[in-house]
Protein backbone atom coordinates (compact mmCIF):
# COMPACT_ATOMS: atom_id res chain seq x y z
CA UNK A 1 0.00 0.00 0.00
CA UNK A 2 2.07 2.87 -1.30
CA UNK A 3 1.37 6.50 -0.49
CA UNK A 4 0.15 5.99 3.08
CA UNK A 5 0.41 9.04 5.31
CA UNK A 6 2.54 8.23 8.35
CA UNK A 7 1.12 9.59 11.59
CA UNK A 8 2.73 10.01 14.99
CA UNK A 9 0.63 10.57 18.12
CA UNK A 10 1.93 12.29 21.25
CA UNK A 11 -0.17 11.99 24.38
CA UNK A 12 -1.83 8.58 24.57
CA UNK A 13 -4.50 9.15 27.21
CA UNK A 14 -8.29 9.07 27.13
CA UNK A 15 -8.96 11.14 23.99
CA UNK A 16 -6.36 9.21 21.99
CA UNK A 17 -7.75 5.82 22.94
CA UNK A 18 -11.41 6.80 22.59
CA UNK A 19 -11.36 9.08 19.55
CA UNK A 20 -8.13 9.37 17.59
CA UNK A 21 -6.96 5.74 17.48
CA UNK A 22 -10.43 4.36 16.59
CA UNK A 23 -10.70 6.97 13.85
CA UNK A 24 -7.32 6.21 12.31
CA UNK A 25 -8.09 2.47 12.52
CA UNK A 26 -10.99 2.97 10.09
CA UNK A 27 -9.05 4.70 7.32
CA UNK A 28 -6.88 3.05 4.69
CA UNK A 29 -5.11 6.26 3.71
CA UNK A 30 -2.87 6.60 6.75
CA UNK A 31 -0.99 4.47 9.25
CA UNK A 32 0.08 5.34 12.79
CA UNK A 33 3.78 4.53 12.93
CA UNK A 34 4.67 6.42 16.10
CA UNK A 35 3.27 6.54 19.63
CA UNK A 36 4.69 8.78 22.36
CA UNK A 37 3.73 9.55 25.93
CA UNK A 38 5.73 10.50 29.02
CA UNK A 39 4.07 7.43 30.54
CA UNK A 40 5.43 4.81 28.19
CA UNK A 41 2.85 2.23 29.21
CA UNK A 42 0.08 4.45 27.81
CA UNK A 43 1.85 4.57 24.45
CA UNK A 44 2.21 0.78 24.50
CA UNK A 45 -1.51 0.42 25.27
CA UNK A 46 -2.46 2.81 22.46
CA UNK A 47 -0.33 0.88 19.98
CA UNK A 48 -1.89 -2.44 21.05
CA UNK A 49 -5.38 -0.95 20.74
CA UNK A 50 -4.60 0.38 17.26
CA UNK A 51 -3.40 -3.01 16.01
CA UNK A 52 -6.43 -4.70 17.59
CA UNK A 53 -8.87 -2.29 15.94
CA UNK A 54 -7.15 -2.61 12.56
CA UNK A 55 -7.59 -6.38 12.78
CA UNK A 56 -11.21 -6.04 13.91
CA UNK A 57 -11.91 -3.69 10.98
CA UNK A 58 -10.15 -6.07 8.60
CA UNK A 59 -8.01 -3.11 7.57
CA UNK A 60 -5.06 -4.07 5.32
CA UNK A 61 -3.05 -1.24 6.88
CA UNK A 62 -2.47 -3.64 9.80
CA UNK A 63 0.28 -5.48 7.91
CA UNK A 64 2.31 -2.28 7.65
CA UNK A 65 1.41 -1.05 11.14
CA UNK A 66 2.47 -4.31 12.76
CA UNK A 67 5.93 -3.88 11.21
CA UNK A 68 6.41 -0.12 11.43
CA UNK A 69 4.49 1.10 14.50
CA UNK A 70 6.90 2.07 17.26
CA UNK A 71 6.69 3.43 20.77
CA UNK A 72 9.13 6.32 21.17
CA UNK A 73 10.85 7.57 24.31
CA UNK A 74 11.66 10.94 22.72
CA UNK A 75 8.98 13.09 21.10
CA UNK A 76 11.30 14.82 18.62
CA UNK A 77 12.74 11.50 17.46
CA UNK A 78 9.21 10.34 16.62
CA UNK A 79 8.41 13.61 14.83
CA UNK A 80 11.30 13.09 12.43
CA UNK A 81 9.89 9.74 11.28
CA UNK A 82 6.33 10.76 10.32
CA UNK A 83 4.39 13.02 7.93
CA UNK A 84 1.73 14.20 10.38
CA UNK A 85 1.89 14.79 14.12
CA UNK A 86 -1.32 14.31 16.11
CA UNK A 87 -1.07 16.28 19.38
CA UNK A 88 -3.21 14.88 22.20
CA UNK A 89 -1.22 16.11 25.18
CA UNK A 90 -2.68 18.34 27.94
CA UNK A 91 -3.48 21.88 26.66
CA UNK A 92 -0.48 23.50 28.35
CA UNK A 93 1.89 21.63 26.01
CA UNK A 94 0.08 22.03 22.68
CA UNK A 95 2.06 25.02 21.39
CA UNK A 96 5.44 23.58 22.39
CA UNK A 97 4.56 20.30 20.68
CA UNK A 98 3.51 22.23 17.58
CA UNK A 99 6.77 24.18 17.54
CA UNK A 100 8.77 20.95 17.29
CA UNK A 101 6.52 19.46 14.61
CA UNK A 102 6.53 22.58 12.43
CA UNK A 103 10.29 23.02 12.87
CA UNK A 104 10.66 19.66 11.12
CA UNK A 105 8.12 20.56 8.43
CA UNK A 106 5.38 18.24 9.63
CA UNK A 107 1.65 18.74 9.27
CA UNK A 108 -0.27 19.00 12.54
CA UNK A 109 -3.54 17.80 14.02
CA UNK A 110 -4.03 19.33 17.47
CA UNK A 111 -6.63 18.62 20.12
CA UNK A 112 -8.55 21.68 21.26
CA UNK A 113 -7.79 24.15 22.71
CA UNK A 114 -4.85 25.43 20.69
CA UNK A 115 -3.64 27.48 23.67
CA UNK A 116 -4.69 28.04 27.28
CA UNK A 117 -4.84 31.83 26.78
CA UNK A 118 -4.34 34.30 23.94
CA UNK A 119 -1.10 35.83 25.23
CA UNK A 120 0.69 32.47 25.24
CA UNK A 121 0.51 32.65 21.43
CA UNK A 122 2.92 35.60 21.41
CA UNK A 123 6.03 33.45 21.81
CA UNK A 124 5.00 31.07 19.03
CA UNK A 125 4.59 33.49 16.13
CA UNK A 126 7.11 31.75 13.87
CA UNK A 127 5.16 28.51 14.11
CA UNK A 128 1.84 30.26 13.49
CA UNK A 129 3.25 32.10 10.46
CA UNK A 130 4.47 28.86 8.90
CA UNK A 131 1.06 27.28 9.34
CA UNK A 132 -0.74 30.31 7.92
CA UNK A 133 1.55 30.25 4.89
CA UNK A 134 0.47 26.70 4.13
CA UNK A 135 3.97 25.31 4.56
CA UNK A 136 2.55 23.02 7.22
CA UNK A 137 -1.11 22.09 7.15
CA UNK A 138 -3.00 22.40 10.43
CA UNK A 139 -6.28 21.08 11.81
CA UNK A 140 -7.68 21.85 15.24
CA UNK A 141 -9.54 18.78 16.41
CA UNK A 142 -12.96 19.70 17.80
CA UNK A 143 -14.80 16.43 17.34
CA UNK A 144 -18.06 17.83 18.72
CA UNK A 145 -18.89 19.57 15.45
CA UNK A 146 -19.34 16.18 13.78
CA UNK A 147 -21.70 14.84 16.47
CA UNK A 148 -25.14 13.92 15.06
CA UNK A 149 -26.94 16.10 17.62
CA UNK A 150 -24.83 19.16 16.77
CA UNK A 151 -25.30 18.57 13.04
CA UNK A 152 -29.07 18.16 13.49
CA UNK A 153 -29.22 21.45 15.39
CA UNK A 154 -27.18 23.21 12.73
CA UNK A 155 -29.37 21.86 9.94
CA UNK A 156 -32.54 22.85 11.78
CA UNK A 157 -31.34 26.43 12.25
CA UNK A 158 -30.09 26.65 8.65
CA UNK A 159 -33.45 25.48 7.33
CA UNK A 160 -35.20 28.46 8.91
CA UNK A 161 -37.89 26.16 10.25
CA UNK A 162 -37.65 27.61 13.76
CA UNK A 163 -37.06 31.19 12.69
CA UNK A 164 -34.08 33.37 13.56
CA UNK A 165 -32.16 32.04 16.55
CA UNK A 166 -31.13 34.76 18.98
CA UNK A 167 -29.76 32.67 21.81
CA UNK A 168 -28.80 29.07 22.51
CA UNK A 169 -28.45 27.48 25.93
CA UNK A 170 -26.45 24.27 26.09
CA UNK A 171 -25.23 21.93 28.82
CA UNK A 172 -22.15 19.76 28.41
CA UNK A 173 -20.63 17.86 31.30
CA UNK A 174 -18.62 14.82 32.24
CA UNK A 175 -19.81 12.68 35.13
CA UNK A 176 -17.48 9.69 35.10
CA UNK A 177 -14.89 10.12 37.92
CA UNK A 178 -12.25 8.08 36.09
CA UNK A 179 -12.39 10.62 33.25
CA UNK A 180 -12.43 13.70 35.50
CA UNK A 181 -10.91 13.42 38.98
CA UNK A 182 -8.34 10.88 37.80
CA UNK A 183 -7.16 13.09 34.92
CA UNK A 184 -5.23 16.13 36.22
CA UNK A 185 -5.10 17.59 32.70
CA UNK A 186 -8.82 18.31 33.08
CA UNK A 187 -8.68 20.20 36.38
CA UNK A 188 -5.07 20.96 37.35
CA UNK A 189 -4.15 24.40 35.99
CA UNK A 190 -0.48 23.37 35.86
CA UNK A 191 -1.28 20.81 33.17
CA UNK A 192 -4.55 21.94 31.65
CA UNK A 193 -5.05 25.61 32.25
CA UNK A 194 -7.88 27.72 30.96
CA UNK A 195 -10.49 26.08 33.15
CA UNK A 196 -13.81 24.54 32.16
CA UNK A 197 -14.64 27.33 29.69
CA UNK A 198 -11.54 26.65 27.58
CA UNK A 199 -11.63 22.87 27.94
CA UNK A 200 -15.36 22.14 27.69
CA UNK A 201 -16.57 25.38 26.07
CA UNK A 202 -15.58 24.35 22.52
CA UNK A 203 -18.09 21.49 22.72
CA UNK A 204 -20.87 24.01 23.23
Amino acid sequence: MDGLIKVGITGCGFITRNSHVPGFAKTRKSVITGFHDIKKELAEEAKALYLELLARNNNPVRDIASKEANVHDEYEVMVKTVDVVDICTPPKYHLDNMDVAVKHGKHVICEKPLAINWWSLASHQDTLRRMKSGACKFMLHTQGIWHPIIKAGHDLIASGEIGEVERVRMLHQGTDPKHTVALPALWDKHHGGGGALVDIGPHA
